[in-house]
């Protein structure tokens, strides 16, 4: 229960429908903190390989490097399938590589926590702006919300034609048990110092000064996902709610026309793309 409660009362920038699936989950102990390491897929352009062998690769910054950002994110894997700590660590080492040329990253998300999801943006946005390694975001089919602040650092931001990306946007979702516990006959007592202390405990109702607070964190998160997606997407702040869907999911040539996205095109027709290019200056 608390579990779930931690992640619903906190800031999520997550579409609703993945964070209620994602609580019911975690209420019935089915979903566990995954640690499982991120493996990127390796190719340049002929054949695949591992992580192993990036060392025996020639440096010349030709490999292809397709990294998965899946599943809700979480900065270690507390409700999801993805660790955005492990997704910066690996492009970072990715980028060091004298081998690798082209960072992609597979983006198939509903979104996730606002923690982490920052640090995440801004390591792929150094790497960007580094200029050492090329960096495409790929969204197939879904890059919602934190995804999307994500994934938009890269220097070139592509959708497959079936995608959808956005939902630009903060939410929070206080869960009040009061009324259940006090159905099963549980009266339970809260004594306190100072007078915030663990307000958001789900045991009580919502008052209006809770309420207020968690609209203040919100539109705080909400006022720096706007400016974030204005640096990376070169546009006003003013102009994001209005040309980004207002909250809301865009379908791929919306997205495009948008310029939430630069081109539509299949994850396969990028690396192929990438690839094309390789063999061209070899």
């Amino acid at each position: 229960m608390y579990e779930a409660l931690q992640l619903l009362t906190g800031t999520l920038a997550m579409l609703p429908s993945a964070a209620l699936t994602l609580a019911g989950a975690i209420k019935k102990e089915t979903l566990k903190a995954d640690k499982t390491p991120i493996e990127p897929t390796l190719t340049d352009g002929n054949e695949q390989f591992g992580m192993d062998d990036l060392s025996s690769e020639p440096a010349r910054r030709e490999v292809i490097a397709v990294v998965p950002l899946f599943g809700a994110l979480s900065p270690h894997g507390e409700f999801g399938r993805t660790r955005t700590t492990a997704y910066s660590k690996l492009i970072q080492q990715l980028d060091a590589s004298e081998s690798v040329g082209t960072i992609i990253t597979h983006v198939n998300s509903p979104g996730g926590t606002v923690w982490g999801t920052e640090e995440a943006a801004n390591t792929l946005y150094a790497i960007t702006q580094a200029g050492r390694t090329n960096t495409i975001t790929v969204a197939s089919p879904q890059m919602a919300s934190a995804a999307t602040w994500i994934g938009v650092a890269s220097g070139q931001v592509v959708i497959t034609p079936s995608g959808e990306a956005g939902s630009i946007g903060v939410i929070s979702m206080y869960q009040d048990w009061s009324a259940w516990l006090e159905s099963v006959g549980i009266k339970i007592d809260i004594t306190r110092a100072p007078a915030n202390k663990a307000r958001y405990s789900g045991i009580e109702p919502m008052t209006e000064d809770m309420k207020a607070r968690t609209e203040e964190l919100v539109a705080a998160d909400y006022e720096k996902f706007k400016t974030w997606m204005a640096k990376a997407r070169g546009i006003k702040k003013s102009e994001v709610e209005g040309r980004f869907g207002g909250g809301e999911m865009m379908q791929a040539e919306d997205a495009k026309s948008a310029g939430l996205v630069d081109r539509v095109a299949t994850l396969d027709e990028v690396i192929n793309g990438v690839a094309t290019k390789i063999k061209r200056r070899n």
